[in-house]
């Protein structure tokens, strides 16, 4: 009779972390302290080989040139025996498909910002009671995960919605952006999203939504310091009042402080949540 697989604690640590941000890297995975480079080889090609875990076959290129990191993500079997263990909870496996490079570079950008988010708030003794992206493999097939409709105004589909809890029963809300402007950094499509999101913002149409009490605040994350300075230099009426709910960076500003220095529009910098 075949022993019951016991996963190692860096199994389980690994384990942990794909049900909480759905696709990770070994940089990212290491980051998190779940293991080292050395040790993650080995014990995550046994979860692959137990399929509990998916991965990316090889290594892509973007644009032949240019090699991304390997991908690792949480399957439906690995999610259902993630969630017998004791520490486990319930999370959703995925069938991952990535059809192109300008998808995956999103979505890493994307995970970037939750991790730096919840390692922030761990350190400062936040609870993170959710957060959601538009990739989460609880969505439809018809419509991304953080989908919201909003009458005339059709629909929302933000790269993230979550909350952070700074005072017990205080859950503070956002939504989050990440503009990546393809391989020119452009910013066409940031510009034209603008007034859409300025509308969103002044009708207060989100907190309504989410039954929020605090408002909503608007995350935008830029690839690149040239892509958030060029923005902000653009930015229509940057002293609007409305503006002020919008808070900016770029991937590289995410680190060592996540909550501080974020930009508004109108050049002034301060933390996200103040505390």
């Amino acid at each position: 009779m075949t022993a019951a697989f016991e996963p190692s604690q860096v199994q389980r640590r690994a384990l942990a972390a794909l049900a909480t941000y759905t696709t990770l890297t070994l940089g990212f995975m290491a980051e998190l302290k779940v293991g080292t480079r050395r040790q993650l080889g080995a014990e995550l090609a046994t979860l692959e080989r137990k399929g509990w875990i998916g991965s990316t076959t090889q290594a892509p290129l973007v644009s032949g040139v240019k090699r991304l990191p390997f991908l690792f993500w949480l399957t439906p079997r690995g999610a259902q025996a993630f969630a017998a263990l004791p520490e486990g909870f319930e999370a959703r496996g995925a069938s991952m498909r990535l059809d192109t490079m300008r998808e995956i570079e999103h979505r890493l950008g994307i995970v970037a910002v939750h991790m730096g988010l919840r390692l922030w708030a761990a350190e400062a003794g936040l609870p993170v009671p959710w957060f959601v992206s538009d990739f989460d493999p609880r969505a439809s097939m018809l419509h991304k995960a953080t989908t919201m409709t909003f009458g005339g105004l059709g629909r929302f589909q933000p790269d993230g919605i979550g909350a952070v809890e700074t005072a017990p029963g205080e859950a503070r809300l956002f939504v989050l952006e990440v503009e990546r402007g393809g391989a020119q950094g452009r910013l066409q499509t940031f510009r034209r999203k603008l007034p859409y999101l300025r509308e969103l913002c002044e009708r207060h149409l989100i907190e309504r939504e989410y039954q929020s009490r605090f408002g909503v605040r608007f995350l935008v994350v830029f690839a690149t310091a040239n892509m958030r300075e060029r923005a902000l230099r653009l930015w229509p009426e940057p002293e609007a009042a409305v503006w002020q709910r919008f808070f900016v960076k770029d991937l590289a500003e995410l680190k060592p402080d996540f909550n501080g220095g974020w930009w508004k529009p109108g050049r002034e910098r301060g933390p996200l949540f103040p505390l």
